[in-house]
């Protein structure tokens, strides 16, 4: 179990919404890091819920630069996310490091607790590492609450090879 090389990039979350918001994040590598410090979610007018987000056409919105080392395979997906959304006109969407805490708690959980077989993205209660069942229990023990959809891509070797299946499958786009 140990040597499958797991990553959750959180950031696979295709919500026209969340993108207006600023949300965004990460994937996690197998050595487990401190986890940066949750920041307050705030879209682009200010407000801090979906419903009072101002939405910005995609053609005018522009990534603020994330702080993943560069080469990691949290960059590469992060790249590879916001190159496929500007290839079908959807805007990018930005680092959120909420979300980014979310998949590094929830990669500790796949590396200590996780047994092949279940189900890779629930988490089972009482388990080392257990943050929340599903992803969006995971974002809210975080503090992110803007949630209205998400998802996790486990055991992709690049950025590329985590989006395209992900984004090839009915009902993704």
């Amino acid at each position: 179990m140990k040597s499958i090389k797991f990553f959750l990039p959180a950031v696979l979350i295709f919500s026209a919404g969340l993108s207006a918001c600023g949300g965004g994040g990460s994937g996690s590598s197998t050595t487990p890091t401190t986890p940066t410090t949750p920041v307050a979610q705030t879209c682009s007018n200010g407000a801090t819920d979906f419903p009072n987000c101002i939405i910005i056409p995609a053609s005018l919105q522009k990534p603020s630069p994330a702080n993943y080392a560069a080469g990691s395979l949290q960059a590469d997906v992060f790249t590879a996310l916001n190159e496929f959304r500007t290839s079908i006109g959807l805007g990018p969407l930005n680092q959120n490091p909420l979300l980014d805490k979310a998949a590094l708690n929830h990669t500790n959980y796949a590396i200590t607790s996780w047994i092949p077989g279940e189900d890779p993205h629930l988490e089972v209660a009482g388990r080392v590492n257990f943050t929340g069942v599903g992803f969006l229990d995971r974002y809210r023990a975080v503090g992110f609450t803007n949630a209205v959809g998400g998802g996790e891509v486990l055991a992709a070797p690049s950025g590329k090879d985590a989006i395209l299946p992900l984004a090839n499958a009915i009902l993704h786009r």
